[in-house]
């Protein structure tokens, strides 16, 4: 078959592409797509509310 030793190494080869082009689809598609910044959690409000009193305090 096309010179391959092996069934076996002509699927490697013939995957190989497969996947290749698959993840250069999917990179093309998810180009510069951005997504949704997480919400804060609790610790980092808390943090900032903490970090903006000391700021008022020292003037």
């Amino acid at each position: 078959m096309l010179g391959f030793a092996d069934v076996w190494v002509f699927l490697a080869y013939v995957l190989t592409i497969l996947v290749t082009l698959a993840a250069i689809v999917y990179g093309w598609l998810n180009w510069n797509k951005e997504g949704e910044e997480p919400a804060p959690l609790p610790e980092e409000i808390q943090w900032e509310q903490e970090e903006e009193k000391i700021d008022e305090s020292l003037g």
